[in-house]
């Protein structure tokens, strides 16, 4: 959770009460995205993110 809401916090400029203040259902929804948006991050950040094996 402190990942999340770091990320939400220096690249959305979401502030945590900001976030604990939404309703849950946004909360959630946003958790979703935050959490795919970080895979995809490190995904690409890695030699194969793309999808190609080595060789």
């Amino acid at each position: 959770m402190t990942t999340l809401l770091f990320h939400l916090w220096s690249r959305h400029s979401l502030r945590p009460g900001e976030f604990w203040s939404l309703p849950k259902g946004e909360r959630m929804l946003l958790r979703a995205f935050t959490e795919k948006e970080l895979e995809m991050m490190t995904s690409s950040a890695s030699p194969y993110g793309s999808g190609r094996k080595p060789g």
